[in-house]
């Protein structure tokens, strides 16, 4: 199972940009995670958790809600965790 804060998601995406080296290595450590993600065979899927932050905003109760139908959406074995999920 592999367990990455939100954040965590949010710098990798917010430094794939450019040509440096740490942009090389966010992009790197996506595909690996986009890879993971993606296995086709169901039973070798891993349980992606994502953790989300404990503050009650429009915008986080929103991306809470969004979260489950999207990893439907995409087949993917998605488990959140935080103060107010389940």
């Amino acid at each position: 199972d592999i367990f990455l804060p939100m954040i965590v998601l949010e710098e990798l995406d917010s430094n794939k940009k450019g040509m440096t080296e740490v942009a090389r290595n966010a992009r790197q450590a996506s595909r690996t995670l986009d890879a993971l993600a993606g296995a086709k065979d169901a039973d070798a899927k891993p349980l992606i958790c994502v953790d989300f932050p404990r503050s009650d905003t429009d915008f986080w109760n929103a991306f809470i809600s969004y979260v489950p139908k999207f990893a439907d959406e995409m087949s993917l074995n998605i488990k959140t965790t935080g103060s107010r999920t389940a």
